[in-house]
Formats: C-alpha cells, structure tokens, sequence
C-alpha cells in the first residue's frame, strides 16, 4: 500500500490481509457511538476516482461511494435514482466533501436534504480534522451527530472522539501509541 498522509510524499509500506478483522472491530466500534450496525447502508464521500461513474455500491464496505471528482449536478440525479430504492443512514467520508455535499443539497436539492434528514442517523468524518465549519454545516444541513477519528493508513494509530468532539482517546489494542498531556 502506500500513502501520501498530510506531507504528500509516497510511503510504501506492506499490510497484510489479516490486519483487516482488526481495523474493522475499531471502526465499527466507533461508528457504534452513533448506533451502526453493519446492515445499515451508509452513503461515502472518501478520495476514490470512480471514471465516468457517479455513484457505485461498494458491497466490501456495505455502502455507496460517491465519486468526489464529479461535480454536484454531475452525480445529482444518478443519486435521486439510488434514494428511490437504498435508505442511507449514515454519511462517510471527508469532512470537506461532506460539508461541500451537505452545502450544495441545501442550496440546489431539498428534496434530498428531506429524503436524506428522515434517515440518517449520523456521520463519520474520516481522513482530515473536521474543522468546526464542516463539522456544523453537516450536522445542521442534515439534523445529525458525527463522530470523527484520526489513524493512519500503516495501521500504527487509531484515536477516536469517546466521548466530546474534538478529544480523541486512542485504542491501545490497535497499534503503537503514547498518551500525552
């Protein structure tokens, strides 16, 4: 695998498939705080390119991925299309994309503001600092909670908002890590 992280200079590193049981028991006692159980279908705005495509079920992650290298009115309708048959109860991904989603839904399609506030549930901001303005918009566009976490990609750390936003508690059955003051 390789990432980027926060410097944008490539770091290969190897995972091995037997770290994904363990990365999945995290998440998803994270996105318990909010009430996920794995059936519930979430909606994610994460960094994949999708080609021409606009929206894709992703059935690994139990969820759609929006390809965020569209624009708005681009995935617009292939999304009216999916809300008629799928209910989303969460929104996954970057606090930016989901903030900018969240921003467009309210100005250009109330009508998917009003499908998606009567089941969502919550959402999780992943891969960036949800910066209080993401953070605020989503929430209130869609009258939801989020939770956020930080980790990185090379399975080392993973911390979590336990309990208020903005203080991340760090899963020391996951990887290497030191509380500090």
């Amino acid at each position: 695998a390789n990432t980027g992280g926060s410097s944008g200079a490539p770091l290969d590193f190897y995972i091995t498939p037997q770290l994904i049981p363990i990365e999945w028991a995290h998440m998803h006692t994270i996105w318990a705080k909010l009430g996920y159980r794995q059936s519930m279908l979430k909606l994610g705005f994460g960094g994949r390119n999708l080609g021409d495509k606009s929206i894709v079920y992703d059935g690994l992650r139990h969820g759609y991925a929006v390809n965020v290298y569209k624009g708005f009115h681009d995935i617009l309708p292939e999304l009216r299309r999916v809300l008629k048959n799928e209910t989303f109860y969460y929104l996954h991904g970057y606090p930016s994309a989901l903030a900018e989603f969240a921003d467009n839904c309210d100005r250009q399609a109330p009508d998917v503001v009003k499908i998606l506030r009567d089941t969502l549930k919550g959402a999780f901001l992943s891969s960036e600092y949800p910066a209080p303005f993401y953070r605020d918009r989503i929430e209130s566009v869609f009258d939801i909670p989020s939770v956020s976490w930080y980790g990185h990609t090379e399975r080392a750390v993973l911390a979590w908002e336990k309990g208020e936003d903005y203080v991340y508690h760090p899963f020391h059955t996951y990887g290497y890590c030191e509380v500090i003051p």
